[in-house]
């Protein structure tokens, strides 16, 4: 029998990481959206973990893969972030990984200066609140 590999494109779109903060054993939230609109998150602060669960209706997702696919990462990132990263004072660091139809983009805000206001920044903030 031949063995038969069949490699899918990833279903993912974002992921955006929390990590740090005054926690005994490490703080991290993670979100996580993929490409049908089901969105997670996962909560580890300290001893517990919270996994939620819910889907995004068809106007939030799809204003999402709008605002993503029309992003500009390299502006995005064009303004280097030069204070102390917050983790340094139990303060939290936040990775953003966008998988676009051309690359996977990776932004932090320990890096760059990020621009909450852009509709990009606003319609996520819409989304995990």
């Amino acid at each position: 029998k031949d063995n038969i590999i069949i490699t899918l494109k990833s279903d993912k779109l974002l992921e955006i990481e929390y990590l740090g903060g005054d926690c005994p054993n490490g703080c991290s939230t993670k979100y996580a959206v993929n490409r049908m609109g089901f969105f997670t998150k996962d909560d580890r602060t300290g001893q517990n973990t919270v996994h939620l669960g819910k889907a995004l209706d068809q106007v939030q997702i799809t204003g999402l893969i709008r605002e993503i696919e029309k992003a500009d990462f390299s502006l995005i990132r064009s303004k280097p972030f030069t204070g102390v990263c917050p983790t340094a004072y139990d303060g939290q660091e936040i990775t953003y990984k966008f998988y676009t139809s051309r690359a996977l983009e990776t932004v932090s805000s320990c890096q760059t200066e990020i621009d909450y206001d852009s509709a990009l920044f606003k319609t996520i903030q819409s989304i995990i609140e």
